[in-house]
Formats: structure tokens, C-alpha cells, sequence
């Protein structure tokens, strides 16, 4: 396991006011960073990118194909944070400084913590400085991982996540994402299961076209999105039961930020509210043996409103572990004070630590 965290070097943003930076990559994320940059009176020079751009100029700063030249000029920050395998950090790092042997590089660990009140909720991003104090709790979430593969996966996330330069991140593993084949032997089968986060209903069709599936309980909140999911029904012979709802620790309404495809989650400042409800409450008399959640960093008020179902139905679980910074460790803590003697796996199934998911069976 980590041992140490090297406390983060400090990034001015007075001192780039001067200099400027440049950015790789010209997605939403560089963007954002873009305007993060622009609000503190940092010029962005240009946005880099692998291959010929299809527009020129991207929110009225040149967007150009790297180059030696390019990188030779200044420091190059990394404004690329998705989980596709064109965004491996190995992969970039060998990419840019093979263009450039030399060149710095300045990764989203390093820079996000200055940036963090404009950038708002990115995924795991986080202050490095913070895993220091979190060290207990990391040491104990560690300790609840069932197998040698999980505690080597947890061991590299951390690696990845607190490293100061060119970050090496864990390789997915290759496995179906919430039904790995190593999972599928602790099936009570048929299936009762629960897909909260359903988005457009995949995982839910997936799942019966690999086992027997009774009833999903398909829970989405945002409108879009569970739209989507009813007309993905549509035409399948699977008995779906669907909510446009979310799941949390009590039921009532939430903050939304919707319309953002897979991305939509809570947000205290979000432009609608949705309905949310408890599992215990809204499958009470069900016999639920599956819960899947995947619910953008609202996984423990999810399984904190499943506590009741959970204790007396024992159900697998297949829960999201990367959306929150401190879900790595807090997570599995939560599993583990269900008191229901479960073991906890790690599966790492996307890059850039993405789709990172607890089993508990």
C-alpha cells in the first residue's frame, strides 16, 4: 500500500498570469479548465490535441495538433479526465514525450486543487495533501478486501491518484463491467435486481442476455435519460419495473443537474429537483438478491437507504466506487457495517481509475 503521500507542490496562479499556460486536449474538461483560467487572468495560448481538430478555434483559443514545437515553448497542462483508452496516461505521457523528451508535464492531480471552487465536482480529483490525514481510514479499507488482485487494484488507484508526476494508472481488467465472470458463479439466479443509475437501460438488458433475469427495478432520475430507458424496453420480453427517481438515504426531492447524458447527478445548485426514494422503503416486500449502483456520487446515502433491505436479504452487490475521492476506502466500510459477514472485491474496469466497482458476496 502507498506509505507516503509527497505533500502537492503548490501551483500560483498569480505567477501563470505572467506566463500562461497551454493545454492538451479540447474536450469539456479542457474547457472547463480553459475557464478556470481565463477567471483568474491566465492566458491560455492554445489547446493540443492528437489529430487535426474539426474546428480551428474552440472557445476563442486556437486549438492546433501537438508538436515538438508546441510543447518546446512552455509547460503543457493535461486537461484530459474521461475513462476512454485514447486518454491513458501512460499512453500520453509516452505519446508527448517522445514529441518532446524534455517537456513538463502538469496533470489534473497537480493543478485541480487550485482550481477546484471554479471547477467544481470532477470525479475522484482531488487535493493530494488530503490522503495524509485520510491514512487510517485508507489502511482500513484496505484491510477489508477480500483477495491479493483487490488489494493490488486499491494500491494502484492510490498510486495513481496522489502521483505528482506522469501518474501510471492501473490497466482495466478486461472483465463486463457489474458482472465479471468471476461474479457470476455467486448468482442466486433468477435475478430480482436493482439498477439504480439505469441511464438508458444497457446494464439492465445486458444482464438478461447473460443470466436468467426474474424482475429488474430500474430507477433513473433524470428525464432524459429514463425516457431513453423506456423506449430501450420498449420491444424486450424482460419484466421491468421502472422509476424516474433516484435512490438516497431518505426519501423526499433533490437538487438535479440533468440533460448532462451519463454525467447527470445531484447538485444543491441544480436547475430542477427530482424525486428520491429509499430502496428499503420503495422494495419492501420484494426479494431482492442483486443491487447495482451506479448514481454519480450518491452511493452511500443509497446504501445507507438500502440498510434495512440489505440486512435482511443479504443481496449481492455491485456498487461504484469512483466517483467521490474517499469512496476507495469509505465504501467498503459501509458494506462492511452491514454486519452481514460479506466479502468485498475491487474490479478495475476502465481507464484513468473510472469504473472502479466493490463486489460484495
Amino acid at each position: 500500500m502507498m506509505q507516503e503521500v509527497a505533500r502537492a507542490g503548490v501551483i500560483s496562479l498569480a505567477s501563470l498570469r505572467d506566463t500562461g499556460v497551454q493545454l492538451f486536449g479540447a474536450g469539456q474538461f479542457a474547457r472547463g479548465v480553459a475557464r478556470a483560467l481565463r477567471t483568474h487572468g491566465v492566458t491560455v495560448h492554445r489547446f493540443l490535441v492528437s489529430h487535426v481538430p474539426l474546428e480551428s478555434v474552440v472557445d476563442g483559443i486556437v486549438c492546433e495538433v501537438v508538436s515538438p514545437f508546441a510543447l518546446e515553448a512552455g509547460p503543457t497542462w493535461i486537461a484530459v479526465h474521461n475513462h476512454h483508452r485514447v486518454s491513458d496516461t501512460v499512453m500520453l505521457t509516452n505519446e508527448l514525450r517522445t514529441l518532446s523528451p524534455n517537456v513538463q508535464l502538469v496533470w489534473p492531480q497537480q493543478y485541480y486543487p487550485v482550481l477546484e471552487a471554479d471547477l467544481g465536482w470532477r470525479f475522484w480529483l482531488h487535493s493530494v495533501d488530503d490522503y495524509v490525514l485520510m491514512r487510517d481510514r485508507i489502511a482500513s479499507g484496505r484491510a477489508l478486501l477480500n483477495d491479493e488482485v483487490s488489494r493490488q487494484n486499491y494500491d494502484a488507484v492510490l498510486a495513481f491518484r496522489t502521483a505528482m508526476s506522469d501518474p501510471v494508472a492501473p490497466q482495466p481488467d478486461g472483465e463486463i463491467t457489474y458482472l465479471p465472470t468471476w461474479f457470476r458463479s455467486h448468482l442466486q439466479q433468477p435475478l430480482q435486481f436493482v439498477d439504480a443509475g439505469a441511464y438508458h437501460g444497457e446494464t439492465t438488458l445486458l444482464f438478461a442476455s447473460l443470466v436468467p433475469v426474474a424482475t429488474a427495478y430500474a430507477f433513473e432520475p433524470d428525464p432524459v435519460n429514463h425516457e431513453q430507458m423506456l423506449r430501450a424496453f420498449t420491444h424486450s420480453t424482460l419484466d421491468v419495473k421502472s422509476y424516474r427517481a433516484g435512490v438516497g438515504a431518505a426519501s423526499g426531492s433533490v437538487g438535479f443537474s440533468g440533460g448532462s447524458g451519463e454525467s447527470s447527478h445531484v447538485s444543491e445548485t441544480g436547475a430542477t429537483r427530482v424525486p428520491v426514494v429509499t430502496l428499503s422503503e420503495a422494495l419492501a416486500d420484494v426479494p431482492i438478491n442483486f443491487i447495482k449502483l451506479d448514481v454519480e456520487g450518491q452511493e452511500r446515502p443509497a446504501l445507507e437507504g438500502a440498510r434495512a433491505l440489505i440486512e435482511a436479504e443479504r443481496p449481492l452487490l455491485a456498487i461504484a466506487g469512483y466517483h467521490l475521492w474517499d469512496d476507495l476506502w469509505e465504501i467498503p466500510q459501509l458494506i462492511n457495517s452491514f454486519k452481514r459477514n460479506y466479502r468485498i472485491a475491487l474490479g478495475v474496469h476502465k481507464y484513468n481509475t473510472f469504473d472502479l466497482v466493490f463486489y460484495a458476496y
